[in-house]
């Protein structure tokens, strides 16, 4: 907020240290968590509790970002990509 309303190099430098020191705060976070679930892990694979050492983590050490499309479809089940059909196809959905 002291960066909207005054924009001097001195608050753009406060600014940056902040943002600096919240990403290294969340990626140690981050590191603690992964840490903790892989020790977890290891000791459930050691009383045989899970079959697969790593059967409770794969998803979360592979998921990405992935943004979503709302690409609306026909009635044929045919995807409309060009904007003048996509709106003409919300116009007919809600009239």
């Amino acid at each position: 907020m002291q960066w909207l309303q005054d924009s001097t190099h001195n608050s753009v430098n406060n600014l940056d240290n902040i943002r600096h020191e919240a990403s290294g705060h969340l990626r140690n976070k981050k590191k603690e968590c992964l840490k903790a679930k892989i020790d977890e892990l290891e000791i459930n694979s050691k009383i045989k509790k899970i079959p697969l050492p790593c059967g409770g983590c794969s998803n979360d050490f592979k998921k990405v970002y992935q943004p979503r499309t709302n690409i609306p479809r026909g009635e044929k089940d045919d995807l409309f990509t060009d904007s003048h059909t996509i709106l003409a196809r919300w116009r007919n959905h809600f009239s």
